[in-house]
């Protein structure tokens, strides 16, 4: 299997919109805190060459 190459990530200047995410306990939006950084972990297909 050959791994694709390591993509360059921008800085974007400014400050963005506050993340939320949908609470499944409750059904409401919930506002998270603002941190240095920012991961997301999405389960899909895994591609193979």
């Amino acid at each position: 299997m050959h791994a694709w190459p390591a993509s360059e990530v921008p800085a974007l200047p400014g400050q963005g919109r506050d993340l939320r995410i949908h609470d499944t306990a409750t059904g409401g939006l919930v506002t998270l805190a603002p941190g240095p950084v920012a991961r997301l972990y999405v389960c899909g297909i895994t591609p193979y060459d």
